[in-house]
C-alpha cells in the first residue's frame, strides 16, 4: 500500500512541494513569497494591512454575533437541564425535580426517619428502633 504524503509548503495531500516551485507557497499565485501580499496582512479579522484586529471596524459586528451565540446556547443548555433534571429525585424529601442540595423542604431528622424507616415484618407491635427512639425523643 502505498502511502500518500503531504506537501511540505500547503499540507495537502496529493501533490509535492515541487508543484509549488513556479508558485507562491503563501498564496499560491505566480509571484516570488518574499513579494506575496498576504505577508503584509496584519488583520486577521479584514485582511486588513493598515491595522490590528483591535482596531478592525469588523470587531463590533463580531462581538455581537458572538454575544448572540451565546445567549442562545446558555438557552438550549437550559432547557436540557431542565428536561434532565425533571428525572432526579432528591434523596431528602423524594420528592422529583430537583437535588437533596437544593432541597426546598426543610425536613427535621425525625420526619426523615419515619418517612424512611418501615415496619418490622418479624415484629408485628410497631417500627423497631423507630419507635424506640421516638419515645425518648422530647
Amino acid at each position: 500500500m502505498k502511502m500518500h504524503r503531504a506537501c511540505k509548503i500547503c499540507g495537502e495531500i496529493g501533490h509535492t512541494d515541487k508543484e509549488h516551485q513556479d508558485g507562491c507557497p503563501y498564496c499560491e499565485a505566480s509571484h516570488l513569497g518574499e513579494e506575496c501580499p498576504t505577508t503584509r496582512v496584519t488583520c486577521f479579522m479584514c485582511e486588513g494591512t493598515n491595522h490590528n484586529p483591535a482596531q478592525c471596524r469588523l470587531l463590533t459586528t463580531t462581538q455581537e454575533v458572538v454575544q448572540q451565540q451565546r445567549k442562545g446556547m446558555k438557552k438550549a443548555v437550559q432547557e436540557i437541564i431542565m428536561k434532565r433534571r425533571a428525572l432526579v429525585t432528591c434523596h431528602k424529601c423524594r420528592s422529583k425535580g430537583h437535588y437533596a442540595s437544593v432541597c426546598p423542604e426543610v425536613i427535621t431528622e425525625r420526619e426523615r426517619w419515619a418517612r424512611y424507616s418501615s415496619p418490622c415484618p418479624e415484629k408485628k407491635r410497631g417500627r423497631g428502633r423507630w419507635e424506640a427512639w421516638s419515645k425518648q425523643a422530647p
